[in-house]
């Protein structure tokens, strides 16, 4: 197999031959309580090239980090923030690792994101697309659909979704399970769902006048989607 990279003002860009070219941006520093989110993966390698170049070629990996000869593989989503606009002088919050992520540079909370108090960094898409769809768009700012396992986001998803009358819309739970693993709480659900096969997609249905509720319907069925951007790596 072959592999094309070259260095382009801090970013590192690798091409499997005859396949998308991967841009790895500048590393940015990612709390380590997000990063325990997901899946992690350590190898042993001799340079941060060739630990790009592995990166690249393993299809889940979005961000890695490396550091003493050891490479490690993320799969958390994690939009690009433009880390220079934090003052150096301030410390950590908590403790963070320093990653280089495939994903768009994006500034905190830029068009077409909007910072919602509730919500946090959202885009509300009113296009009708698939989940499949929906979610892809997402990803391709480094977001996901929005996950409202909590009960308190999802009381405020609740209350973001009503005024859109009688918009549905997707957001992060498929085979009846939020993106974080966790299960949709039966008081998330409307009285009727879930009726569905387990495989399939949900979302927030209108039920005018009382507050939308999810319901489970074929991920091929087409809605508006509501993206969320994590601007802080917590």
């Amino acid at each position: 197999m072959w592999v094309v990279w070259w260095f382009v003002k801090g970013l590192i860009v690798s091409q499997v031959v005859d396949s998308e070219v991967i841009i790895w941006y500048p590393p940015v520093n990612v709390s380590n309580s997000f990063l325990q989110k997901g899946t992690k993966v350590q190898l042993e390698t001799k340079s941060e090239l060739i630990c790009a170049i592995q990166a690249s070629q393993t299809a889940w990996c979005n961000l890695f980090q490396y550091e003493d000869g050891v490479c490690t593989f993320y799969d958390v989503m994690f939009g690009y923030v433009n880390a220079r606009a934090q003052s150096s002088s301030q410390p950590p919050a908590q403790p963070t690792s320093s990653c280089r992520t495939k994903h768009e540079w994006i500034e905190p909370c830029s068009k077409p994101f909007s910072m919602d108090t509730n919500l946090g960094c959202i885009y509300l898409n009113t296009t009708s697309v698939a989940w499949t769809v929906a979610r892809s768009y997402c990803m391709r700012f480094g977001a996901d659909l929005y996950d409202a396992s909590d009960a308190g986001n999802f009381n405020a998803l609740q209350h973001y979704i009503f005024p859109l009358s009688s918009s549905d819309v997707w957001v992060g739970v498929i085979a009846r399970k939020w993106l974080d693993g966790s299960n949709v709480t039966s008081a998330q659900w409307i009285s009727w769902a879930p009726n569905d096969p387990p495989g399939v997609c949900a979302r927030m249905r209108q039920q005018s006048p009382s507050l939308p509720l999810l319901d489970d319907i074929a991920c091929s069925t087409t809605y508006s989607f509501l993206c969320h951007l994590n601007i802080t790596g917590q």
